[in-house]
């Protein structure tokens, strides 16, 4: 945890990746290696963390929002349809599950259930004062332009796009919705 903190942060991998071998169940060292996957904006590696983690942890809300997020922007139905359902069994009316859904309802041709559900999420997003996770935005981002608000879409793609952090994929799922 030390190592991560300082600026030779990749060092404290090989660390995490000999504790998953002390307790194949614990779900922490995948999680971190998640992490390392994500600084180096390796979204594949990201991905296959994360699965992993969530294969052992199926009650874990953070990885299953996460695994969402990129499984969007990588356009991968299988992952998302993975990460869906375990968002969906622990935080069903979360944000980004809701918009996720609303994704999915859009790309099944149904724009009228899209953009209940992505009103929905946006009110949950609203209720916060617009503050929210750079994920959930991203997603939400997505889910208003599949259910043809570009103009909500274009002010959560303004607020994702200023957070830090993002894969490049989100970076620019964002500026194709800001620039549209």
């Amino acid at each position: 945890e030390v190592l991560m903190q300082g600026p030779q942060w990749q060092s404290a991998a090989p660390h995490f990746a000999k504790a998953r071998t002390f307790n194949r169940e614990s779900i922490d060292p995948i999680i971190r290696l998640a992490e390392f996957a994500r600084r180096s904006n390796d979204v594949p590696a990201e991905k296959q963390r994360l699965r992993e983690g969530l294969e052992l942890d199926g009650m874990s809300f953070d990885p299953a929002a996460r695994l969402t997020m990129l499984a969007v922007v990588s356009d991968d139905p299988k992952t998302l349809a993975f990460a869906l359902a375990r968002a969906t069994a622990i935080a069903p009316l979360h944000p980004i599950t809701l918009a996720a859904h609303a994704l999915t309802a859009a790309k099944a041709g149904d724009k009228p259930r899209a953009s209940e559900l992505s009103k929905r999420a946006l009110k949950s997003v609203d209720e916060t004062e617009g503050r929210g996770p750079a994920d959930t935005l991203v997603v939400l981002a997505l889910a208003a332009e599949a259910a043809g608000d570009l103009t909500t879409a274009k002010i959560l793609a303004t607020r994702a796009a200023a957070e830090k952090g993002l894969p490049t994929a989100a970076k620019q799922a964002m500026a194709r919705i800001t620039a549209g």
